[in-house]
């Protein structure tokens, strides 16, 4: 469950323990597929809210600020609100527009390479909506578990 979400970014506080408390089974494939499609949706919901940010952007002028965005936040805590996390959002796409904005030095083209970022991430995400990722991270869990099994199967056996 940690690792869908590790930047703490996507869902609340109260969202991750709600998921945390129903997700009792590794082999529960319901539960996992509904994760995942909520983790989906919200992802989703979060890249356009990003691209009605950049469309409100004029000019260079109104990416002025003085807040600060931490790009890691593994260590952190999550966030208690989904207005904190577009909040987030907002900053995350505006510092990566101001990079752009850095490297090309014209607004409208660095506006429009956003946008088309953007436009891919859905792309991106509504490709593996079903999820080949979530596919291999149930895997990886199984065979963890599985190669945790054997380990303490042969530990066992050669005390018998």
């Amino acid at each position: 469950m940690v690792n869908i979400d590790k930047e703490k970014i996507v869902f609340t506080s109260v969202e991750f323990n709600s998921y945390k408390a129903r997700f009792k089974n590794i082999f529960n494939l319901d539960e996992i597929f509904k994760i995942y499609q909520d983790y989906s949706d919200r992802t989703l919901e979060l890249i356009n809210y990003q691209k009605d940010v950049v469309d409100l952007i004029d000019t260079s002028a109104d990416l002025n600020t003085t807040e600060f965005v931490e790009k890691s936040r593994e260590d952190k805590k999550r966030f208690n609100s989904l207005d904190s996390i577009k909040n987030y959002h907002a900053l995350l796409i505006k510092n990566e527009l101001i990079n752009i904005l850095l490297s090309n030095d014209n607004f409208e083209n660095s506006k429009s390479k956003i946008l088309k970022r953007l436009k891919n991430r859905v792309k991106s995400l509504k490709k593996n909506k079903v999820g080949r990722h979530l596919f291999f991270i149930y895997k990886l869990d199984y065979l963890s578990l599985r190669s945790s099994y054997k380990l303490f199967i042969s530990k066992i056996s050669g005390r018998l």
